[in-house]
């Protein structure tokens, strides 16, 4: 659900877990903190 919010309000995902996001870095980009 995250990861859908900020594909569709095109802004970046920013995680401290970005291995819960592998595989989505085509669709989002994934900003690790």
């Amino acid at each position: 659900m995250i990861a859908s919010i900020a594909l569709a309000e095109e802004l970046p995902l920013i995680t401290r877990n970005p291995d819960d996001f592998v595989g989505l870095d085509d669709l989002v980009e994934v900003i690790t903190v």
